[in-house]
């Protein structure tokens, strides 16, 4: 572990559990070291203790900054390292991985010991190259991972499984604003060997025309 910021995740780790917490790699970072990938977005997050205990020990690490219009993301200057709590502090980490939007984001990592927490069979379908969401309840939740699922589709050479095609197909995308899609899709055509993966499973015929 050389790398600066799988360092100070560790420490960080190291002073959350003193303090009786838990802290997770979670999102992209986990799918891409399951997928033996290079990932420079590392995103932790901590279960077990309150926000300001959090903030108390981020303090004693470094200078601590906020991120985001709401301020729920934390970091620490001269690090590219994103801290944040779950979204319901007492829900578990069962109800963290609820809210992911696929099973492959899904998995958490506990940083001290390694161990992988797959509630949802992301594992299984990462082996199999299946773009698969979470929960009906939670994907709907946010619009665009309609077309992060066509963009993972692309990026990764994987395939959105039916039952998310059906899902996607049913949720209104027409609030989204046109820079957020043109973001996925411009991902999708710099990290593609396949770019057109995106447009097969975006079905863009119907979405792009919802866009305004």
């Amino acid at each position: 572990m050389n790398d600066k910021n799988l360092l100070m995740a560790h420490k960080i780790a190291e002073r959350v559990t003193h303090s009786g917490g838990r802290v997770f790699y979670v999102g992209g970072y986990v799918r891409d070291f399951v997928m033996n990938r290079a990932c420079k977005d590392i995103d932790i997050e901590v279960h077990g203790v309150e926000f300001p205990e959090l903030v108390k020990i981020l303090e004693s690490l470094g200078q601590v900054q906020t991120m985001g219009a709401s301020f729920e993301i934390l970091n620490l200057r001269h690090y590219e390292l994103d801290i944040a709590l779950p979204y319901d502090i007492n829900g578990g980490t069962y109800n963290a991985a609820l809210r992911r939007d696929f099973t492959m984001n899904a998995l958490m990592q506990d940083v001290l010991s390694g161990e992988i927490l797959d509630y949802f069979g992301g594992l299984d379908d990462i082996a199999n190259h299946v773009v698969r969401a979470v929960s009906k309840k939670t994907f709907e939740l946010d619009p665009l991972r309609v077309f992060r699922a066509a963009r993972f589709a692309a990026t990764l050479n994987f395939t959105v499984d039916d039952d998310t095609m059906k899902l996607a197909s049913c949720v209104k995308v027409d609030s989204l604003p046109c820079e957020r899609v043109m973001n996925e899709l411009c991902l999708s055509l710099i990290k593609s060997r396949e770019p057109e993966k995106f447009f097969d499973a975006a079905q863009s015929e119907y979405w792009f025309r919802e866009i305004k």
